[in-house]
């Protein structure tokens, strides 16, 4: 549906309006879009689901120029379905699998997510016109060129005879990218007016916006370990950082686990899964401490981390008071906000905390944003936080079967000679 307004339109989806965001602007032609992000995590608690509304448009400027803007936005459904136990055994043991196991997951999990995805749809209050699937990240090596996301998008597109949009990573890594983080690209067109922007996932990635000028990275492991560490006490993950919070800090394991060079490393700069298994982990897994103290220390780690990535970035010197939105499952930790903010405090920066349902899908909005934009054929990477030598336009649209064949039958009448 396009409209056409002759008049500055509000904008609040975040809570406050700018009131410049239309200054010198002629007219705008709009369109709505609903879409579904879907987006699975390296913590496999399962599948974040989250339907969007959008109002999305060209502004015409006065100078004659165009400018792309998501105006107006809503969150309007949103849930977890979990994994079955076989799935999510199943994909923690696909990266060392033989590859013929891993093309045939890769069918199987499209096909699994829309069986999760069949009787969500049937409840939703309104049917979207595509879906935005992130997949779950198997491999990522973006300095061999590729990163791998499982979910096939025929499968997938077929089951629910909708269009899917997926493999979002691999333009923004054919133009030299890291193809991550992808958040920076929500921060600036969705949740505008911060500093900084973390989002604490399996790996926690920051995005800062510094003079209008904007970097992201990831800066470290987050829940991957404390998950790994409270399953030693038979616990899913650390409910309110209680665990950790009863510890102490162990300053050997936590000088030893800042020692990696991956954290010198300047942004642009992106972790795998493998890499944490491999190289984080372990320090955590294998110190000869109570529980209690390594996940304790395992929390000021990640403050030190933030702490360190924000010196990097900001000329502190000035005294400015700078805002942090927090993000993603880590920031229910009641014990890690409070680590995270004794280490930022004394970089004049504070903690700002969304809604609950922006904490919990974040992801799968940035997601159905991203889809929402490749099918206007615009970038949905930012190469200046991504390290790509041009903006990428990511993703591939995947239709259902009988919407191909349809388009084939048509095609081939179109060509007979009458």
């Amino acid at each position: 549906m396009t409209e056409w307004l002759a008049k500055k339109p509000a904008l609040c989806a975040t809570g406050t309006c700018k009131s410049n965001q239309f200054a010198n602007y002629a007219y705008m032609q709009i369109k709505n879009y609903q879409l579904l992000g879907l987006m699975s995590g390296s913590s496999m608690d399962g599948l974040d689901v989250a339907l969007l509304r959008f109002s999305y448009g060209f502004r015409q400027m006065e100078d004659g120029t165009k400018e792309a803007e998501v105006f107006d936005w809503e969150l309007l459904e949103a849930e977890t379905l979990p994994f079955s136990q076989a799935w999510i055994e199943r994909l923690e043991n696909l990266s060392h699998a033989p590859m013929a196991e891993v093309l045939r997951a890769h069918t199987a999990f499209g096909r699994y997510l829309g069986e999760l995805l069949k009787p969500v749809l049937e409840d939703m209050s309104l049917r979207p016109e595509a879906v935005a699937l992130h997949g779950h990240t198997l491999l990522h090596e973006p300095a061999h060129g590729f990163s791998f996301q499982l979910g096939d998008g025929h499968a997938l597109a077929d089951s629910l005879q909708l269009p899917v949009i997926a493999d979002f990573r691999t333009a923004d890594i054919a133009l030299g990218g890291e193809g991550a983080p992808m958040s920076p690209l929500a921060d600036k067109l969705l949740f505008g007016g911060f500093d900084a922007y973390l989002n604490i996932g399996g790996i926690a990635n920051l995005t800062t916006c510094r003079d209008g000028r904007w970097s992201a990275c990831d800066i470290g492991p987050a829940n991957q370990i404390f998950n790994a560490l409270a399953a030693e006490k038979g616990l899913d993950f650390d409910r309110d950082g209680a665990l950790g919070k009863s510890g102490s800090l162990l300053e050997g394991l936590l000088q030893e686990a800042l020692k990696d060079e991956y954290y010198r490393r300047p942004a642009p700069k992106s972790l795998s899964n493998q890499w944490v298994q491999q190289q984080a982990l372990p320090r955590f897994l294998n110190a000869p401490a109570p529980v209690a103290d390594r996940l304790h220390t395992a929390c000021h780690f990640l403050a030190r981390l933030l702490a360190d990535q924000l010196q990097q970035t900001f000329e502190l010197s000035d005294g400015k008071a700078r805002k942090l939105f927090l993000s993603g499952g880590g920031a229910h930790n009641a014990f890690l906000r409070d680590c995270l903010q004794q280490a930022i405090a004394p970089l004049n920066f504070s903690l700002h905390l969304p809604k609950p349902e922006i904490i919990d899908f974040k992801e799968a909005i940035l997601m159905a944003l991203a889809g929402m934009l490749r099918l206007e054929g615009v970038p949905n990477f930012l190469p200046e936080t991504t390290g790509a030598r041009a903006a990428a336009v990511g993703g591939v649209v995947f239709q259902p079967a009988s919407v191909i064949a349809k388009e084939v039958l048509l095609d081939d009448e179109s060509r007979k000679v009458p």
